[in-house]
């Protein structure tokens, strides 16, 4: 189950606004964190708010991990599975299905159609051209969401080879049309074989090495914006790692880059990724 904290208890006074409006901010932060411990949830509001609308207020697109199961199908473009087919594997399950349930947040959700290639080792080319057809796949459906749903906030969720994906896609500065880049808000990675330790956008806890094919140094520099958990604009990615995580942090534990299900990190990518779809009128 997950928990779900002060998202709900003081929600009076906030609603979202589509068209990229923000208002009012909510407390946030640490606090947060810890009075979520004691809320719950069992099952999802009585009127979630899952979107139909591709072009309406929020996209997210997650991108499964290695090996983790496909969709199937097309969806809007051929470069997401058909909606309800899944596609996300099961360390994206929870934040999804926490932006689903928010009954505020009208949420379109699309899985990335990409192979995922499973591998004995990652010095495999296979790892490569599954990853690489990831990246081709990803810039395409953004810059489609952008010249297409010119108002969408768009956010991003990847696990391990997922991950990879999304951090290659924000680390080329020519991948993305600039309207597209404007239209991102908010990505979450986790277990990132390319993690880089040190960087602003890591979450607290997060091991101390560095991953398999660690990316240089301030590759997502530049993508900031406004959310409730700072008075000013804050890195809208964020990373969690976990100690000995055997490809993030070039560690030996296969349980440890499996971890990232657990409801407490599930619980604050959610909040992370909400944060910037709140903000003060």
């Amino acid at each position: 189950m997950y928990v779900r904290g002060d998202v709900d208890s003081d929600r009076a006074g906030f609603a979202y606004k589509p068209a990229r409006v923000r208002h009012p901010r909510r407390t946030t932060g640490a606090a947060c964190l810890a009075m979520a411990a004691v809320f719950t949830l069992v099952g999802g509001p009585a009127q979630a708010a899952t979107s139909g609308d591709r072009c309406g207020f929020v996209t997210i697109i997650g991108v499964r991990g290695s090996g983790e199961s496909a969709g199937s199908g097309s969806g809007v473009t051929p470069y997401t599975y058909a909606q309800g087919t899944g596609g996300f594997g099961p360390r994206l399950a929870g934040v999804m299905q926490l932006l689903k349930d928010d009954p505020n947040l009208p949420v379109y959700e699309e899985a990335l159609r990409y192979p995922a290639t499973i591998v004995p080792n990652l010095v495999d080319p296979n790892y490569f051209l599954s990853e690489r057809q990831g990246v081709g796949v990803l810039r395409a459906e953004i810059n489609s969401l952008a010249a297409n749903c010119p108002s969408t906030n768009i956010q991003l969720a990847g696990y391990s080879q997922g991950a990879h994906v999304i951090g290659d896609v924000l680390a080329d500065k020519n991948a993305l049309s600039l309207h597209a880049r404007t239209l991102l808000d908010g990505v979450v990675l986790f277990g990132d074989p390319t993690y880089r330790d040190g960087e602003r956008w890591n979450a607290d806890g997060n091991g101390s090495g560095h991953g398999i094919f660690v990316r240089a140094e301030g590759a997502f520099d530049g993508y900031a914006k406004a959310s409730t958990l700072s008075s000013f604009p804050i890195a809208m990615v964020r990373s969690w790692c976990v100690e000995n995580d055997r490809f993030c942090q070039s560690g030996d534990s296969e349980a440890a880059h499996e971890s990232y299900s657990d409801s407490y990190t599930q619980r604050s990518a959610y909040g992370f990724l909400e944060s910037f779809l709140y903000s003060a009128d």
